[in-house]
């Protein structure tokens, strides 16, 4: 009925207010942080850093499910990846926006990696008192070894998610900045790497592969 319609719609507005308040606690946290580092932009095609923007975006749709957002934080945002955020909405996100590399910003947590396939550790294990450096990176673009580089550059600790261990087979070690992301929130919500890392990346990836997915206990 109509009535019923109004109350669903009603009820979703109000779940919609619930779930922005959360995100705006999150923004303002000082630790479960995540930084995109932008930087690698100069080296990229405005098509790509479209494709960069809609990723970022995607990611921060995937966030405000999560029951404990992380606060993300654009940094390099200058420029023309800047300007094509700014054209695609980025003036409504809730994030922090940094002109600033990642290497001058003063107050990075204690506790941080800078995730990069060409680490030489595995990401083993995390909790929300760990932050993550992403590389805003369109991999067809940038040369190989480019975010253990800036991780080397800007004194953070390297480290790999843990592919090649439960998906042998994957052809793809470097993944987009939200399939990256979507990894890192399925395993705190599940403490569980294949079962994380089979939801979050594309069956193409995964070479017809698949890692048996637990049944939920």
């Amino acid at each position: 009925t109509i009535e019923e319609r109004k109350d669903f719609i009603n009820k979703e507005r109000e779940q919609e207010k619930l779930m922005e308040i959360k995100w705006l606690k999150a923004k303002e946290a000082k630790t479960h942080e995540i930084f995109c580092d932008l930087s690698f932009s100069l080296y990229m095609k405005d098509k790509d850093l479209k494709s960069l923007s809609s990723q970022v975006s995607r990611c921060l749709n995937v966030m405000k499910q999560q029951k404990d957002p992380f606060s993300v934080h654009l940094c390099s945002y200058e420029g023309s990846v800047r300007k094509i955020m700014e054209e695609m909405g980025s003036s409504s996100w809730v994030v922090h926006f940094h002109e600033e590399d990642i290497s001058e910003i003063a107050t990075l947590p204690k506790k941080i990696y800078y995730l990069s396939p060409d680490a030489d550790d595995d990401l083993k294990d995390f909790d929300t008192t760990t932050s993550f450096v992403i590389g805003g990176i369109v991999d067809k673009v940038i040369c190989p070894c480019s975010s253990l580089y800036k991780s080397k550059l800007c004194s953070i600790p390297a480290i790999k998610l843990p592919l090649k261990e439960h998906l042998p087979k994957a052809t793809k070690l470097a993944l987009n900045l939200n399939t990256v992301i979507e990894i890192i929130i399925r395993y705190l919500e599940t403490k569980d790497w294949p079962h994380s890392l089979n939801v979050a990346i594309p069956e193409r990836l995964k070479k017809g592969e698949a890692v048996p997915l637990p049944k939920p206990q």
